[in-house]
C-alpha cells in the first residue's frame, strides 16, 4: 500500500513539473503581459508570419479575419515533386527517382499592447499552441507520407510510375481534407479565438 502512495506522489510531482516546464510565463512580476514569440514546432516547414494588432479579443479577431490566409487563421501549403531519368519514356531509370517536398505554414503573430491583459496574453498563447498542433497535423501528413511517392514510382513501370505517384499524392490530399473536416479546421483541438 505504501508503494502505491509513493508512486502516486511521484506521478503527481512529474505531472506538476511538466505543467510548469511546458507552459511559458505570460506575465512579468509586475503583472504586465509578456510579448508572445513566433511559434516553434515546424521543423520541416518554412514559417511565414503575418502580423495582427489589437488589445482586445474582438479587435484581434477582426485582424485575424482580415489578414489570415484564405479565410483561415493559419494555413499549411505543401507540394511534392518528383523526377527520374527518362521520365515519360519507355526507357527510364525509376530507381534513380528523386522525390522532395516543400511546406509553408502561414501563421499569425501578435505583440501585446500596453493595454493587453495577462489573461488575454495567456488565452492567445493557448490558442497558438492549439493552432500549431493542428497545422503540424498537415505537416506530418506530408513528411510521413511523401516516401510512399518514391516507393510507388520505383515499384511502377516506366509508363505507369507517374500515375502511381499521382495516386499517392491524391491520398495525401484526401487525408488533409478529411483531417480538416474531422477537426473542424482545428476547433476540436482547441484552436478557437476568442
Amino acid at each position: 500500500m505504501l508503494i502505491r502512495w509513493v508512486w502516486l506522489v511521484l506521478w503527481m510531482a512529474v505531472v506538476l513539473l511538466a505543467a510548469c516546464v511546458s507552459r511559458p510565463a505570460t506575465a512579468s512580476q509586475d503583472g504586465r503581459p509578456l510579448p508572445t514569440l513566433a511559434p516553434v514546432g515546424f521543423p520541416h516547414a518554412t514559417l511565414q508570419l503575418y502580423d495582427i494588432s489589437g488589445s482586445t479579443e474582438s479587435e484581434m479577431r477582426v485582424q485575424l479575419d482580415a489578414y489570415g490566409p484564405g479565410g483561415h487563421d493559419a494555413y499549411t501549403r505543401w507540394s511534392v515533386r518528383w523526377d527520374w531519368p527518362g521520365r515519360g519514356t519507355a526507357q527510364c531509370r525509376l530507381q534513380a527517382a528523386e522525390v522532395s517536398y516543400e511546406i509553408t505554414v502561414t501563421f499569425p503573430r501578435w505583440t501585446p499592447t500596453a493595454e493587453a491583459t495577462p489573461e488575454l496574453v495567456a488565452k492567445w498563447n493557448g490558442y497558438l499552441y492549439a493552432l500549431a498542433l493542428h497545422e503540424n497535423g498537415h505537416v506530418n501528413n506530408v513528411v510521413s507520407r511523401f516516401p510512399a511517392v518514391a516507393t510507388a514510382i520505383k515499384r511502377g513501370g516506366c509508363l505507369s510510375a507517374e500515375a502511381a505517384a499521382q495516386t499517392v499524392l491524391q491520398e495525401m490530399r484526401q487525408f488533409d481534407n478529411q483531417y480538416d473536416l474531422d477537426t473542424g479546421h482545428g476547433r476540436t483541438q482547441g484552436a478557437r479565438f476568442p
